[in-house]
């Protein structure tokens, strides 16, 4: 299979969101075809400490595939809001990013997706 894409994660308890861990509590994996036709794999992982993830496989499967939700919904709670800001600060200053945080869809998590999302916010 030619890619691996994380769609989007729910933060736990903590409002953590981590591929790390070993708590796995549950996982469904689902066979199917994307658009083109090409078969692709879509994991969903339940773990107690780290939420949920739902990740892409395959070879029709690119970094650059929107993921559901909400455009600035980086903590995944369903709003945009100065929550989300402060998740996207904790991903820049822990390392520790996912697509949700890239806002801007510019391939990193970094200053200029906060600005987006505050345009976001002031927008709404």
């Amino acid at each position: 299979l030619g890619g691996m894409q994380r769609y989007w994660m729910v933060p736990d308890e903590l409002g953590a969101v981590s591929d790390g861990g070993t708590r796995v509590e549950s996982m469904n994996v689902e066979y199917g075809t994307d658009d083109e036709g090409n078969e692709e794999i879509t994991l969903f992982i339940f773990k107690c400490y780290n939420g949920m993830a739902v990740y892409k496989i395959g070879t029709g499967v690119t970094g650059d595939e929107p993921g559901p939700g909400i455009k600035g919904d980086v903590n995944g709670d369903g709003e945009v809001n100065i929550a989300d800001v402060n998740a996207a600060i904790d991903m820049i200053l822990s390392g520790n990013s996912s697509a949700s945080g890239d806002v801007n869809e510019d391939g990193e998590v970094n200053i200029a997706d906060i600005n987006a999302l505050i345009a976001i916010i002031l927008n709404n």
